[in-house]
């Protein structure tokens, strides 16, 4: 069982100042969990969507991740994301990275039950934890050698816990997936080119195509959706994902994102639509939102709990 308190803890902290990475020591009263075995989980930072920054502190072993369930637009998600990062030859306690699998693991028991039994803070609603997804990296290289190992073998995940269902109603029957042509100025090849997209097709004619926005190997959205019926048509973001690897429980939207090439329902768009067909678009999209199929390729299938609109108001 922990117990939250609070203590002074000192870390060290870091920015970016005309490409230096400047560093200082700084001093915070941090929220602390403490469990009866002396297991301690401090948090250091809290950078909101950016994640926090913890040290894990047990015995001899002391240690420093960062932890987010956010995604880019602050909204909480049911999965946290840990990522810890270990330098070739750093002591931990008795023992001097790297490490086998087993000996991370079994600290990542400490931090998953930390984590879920972390209090949300009084203006923040109670989302469930489901799935701790742990991402475990070497830097480095050890003393007397010139070049560090290759990424490949110096990093692993493995992820603790089970995804929860929270909203019960079933998908609505009216959308099926259907393979759509299509022109984007924001697809991959960036040629304006028709090509083929998945869409949700709703048995009235709405759509709702989805154009993959693949920027990197970390990072692959948020995707861009065309919506389009009868009288409108928009490009708008959504992205339950959170890199290449991890679905959450949660669409994070954003109706009109701003962005080069994206024409969203601007205020213009929503003025000439009025509040009651701008709401029912929305409820068009959310509807498809909660409908669209789980991506293949993942070990688990995550339900859809919540779809969060960043700027539906």
């Amino acid at each position: 069982m922990f117990q939250l308190v609070r203590e002074q803890h000192t870390f060290t902290a870091w920015k970016v100042v005309e490409r230096e990475i400047v560093t200082w020591q700084e001093q915070v009263v941090a929220d602390v969990l403490v469990r009866e075995d002396g297991c301690k989980l401090i948090l250091l930072e809290n950078k909101k969507a950016q994640g926090n920054r913890y040290r894990y502190v047990k015995g001899e072993i002391a240690f420093e991740f960062n932890a987010n369930r956010c995604h880019p637009g602050g909204t909480v998600t049911d999965t946290y994301r840990v990522f810890m990062e270990f330098k070739l030859g750093q002591r931990l306690g008795e023992a001097e990275w790297p490490l086998d699998r087993g000996w991370v693991e079994a600290f990542a028991y400490d931090i998953d039950s930390a984590l879920r039994a972390w209090p949300a803070s009084p203006d923040q609603q109670v989302i469930p934890v489901g799935i701790i997804s742990f991402f475990v990296m070497t830097f480095g290289a050890l003393p007397g050698r010139d070049i560090s190992p290759g990424f490949e073998s110096n990093h692993y995940t493995f992820a603790l816990g089970r995804p929860i269902r929270t909203r019960h109603a079933p998908p609505s029957p009216r959308w099926q997936l259907r393979t759509v042509s299509y022109s984007s100025k924001h697809q991959r090849n960036g040629k304006g080119e028709a090509q083929d997209h998945h869409a949700l097709v709703r048995d009235d004619g709405i759509q709702l195509i989805r154009i993959r926005t693949l920027l990197g190997p970390a990072d692959d959205g948020p995707d861009i959706y065309h919506y389009s019926d009868q009288e409108v048509s928009f490009d708008f973001t959504a992205e339950r994902r959170v890199g290449t690897g991890i679905v959450t429980d949660t669409w994070e939207v954003q109706l009109d994102p701003r962005r080069r090439y994206v024409n969203g329902l601007s205020p213009v768009l929503r003025n000439e639509q009025g509040a009651r067909r701008v709401t029912e678009i929305i409820g068009n999209i959310e509807e498809a939102l909660y409908a669209w199929p789980h991506d293949r390729g993942y070990d688990y299938e995550t339900p859809i709990n919540r779809v969060v609109f960043l700027d539906a108001d």
